[in-house]
């Protein structure tokens, strides 16, 4: 008797290697993601952060540049009250303010944002006042009526996008050193800004 060719064995190989092929190419993929994260992150860093202009909401009532801040560690914090990560976070932020409040090393920067452009003054400062004071919070707050600030950092990040909250940490001449999409960790940011104390001083 005449043996006929098994077909489902032998086109199993063919199979296999297409299975194979395609699982190469989605981890080849995946790495190229991750190697380009890792690339975008690296650009981030070290970038520097000086050109804001950033408005007095409450418990200020001084205009904030960059130039108030030289020479100290700053987090430039961006949030909103209509935000529930940000929310969540600000007690964080608040106990920040408050540890630095009289540090000549570091400065704390809290700007509330509102979710639609053009933002209206008058609403958000109601809303964001009404949220710290549930809070406890007399810490300054700032605006950005323009976008201005948000508009640099968001050239900076690129195609990682600009997400409430987002939370840079600068060193002592406005470079990135670290910064957070989306709400941290609690002691996070701390960790981090104790971990930037410890770099020695360049320049002025």
């Amino acid at each position: 008797m005449e043996t006929q060719p098994n077909l489902q064995t032998s086109a199993r190989p063919q199979g296999s290697f297409r299975h194979l092929l395609w699982a190469g190419l989605f981890m080849l993929s995946g790495l190229s993601f991750l190697i380009y994260l890792g690339t975008n992150k690296n650009t981030i860093l070290g970038q520097p952060v000086t050109d804001w202009d950033l408005q007095p909401l409450t418990g200020t009532d001084q205009t904030l540049t960059y130039d108030a801040c030289r020479g100290k560690l700053v987090v430039l914090h961006f949030w909103g009250p209509w935000c529930p990560p940000c929310r969540v976070e600000y007690p964080e932020i608040a106990r920040l303010q408050t540890r630095y409040a009289n540090s000549d090393e570091v400065h704390i920067v809290s700007v509330t944002c509102d979710s639609t452009a053009p933002e209206n003054r008058e609403t958000l400062q109601s809303d964001t006042e009404e949220m710290l004071a549930n809070l406890k919070v007399t810490q300054p707050v700032y605006w950005d009526p323009a976008e201005y600030t948000r508009v640099q950092v968001a050239k900076l990040l690129a195609q990682r996008g600009f997400s409430y909250p987002t939370t840079l940490l600068l060193d002592r001449q406005g470079r990135v050193v670290n910064y957070w999409l989306g709400a941290t960790d609690a002691g996070e940011i701390d960790s981090a800004i104790a971990a930037a104390l410890l770099q020695p001083r360049i320049g002025p």
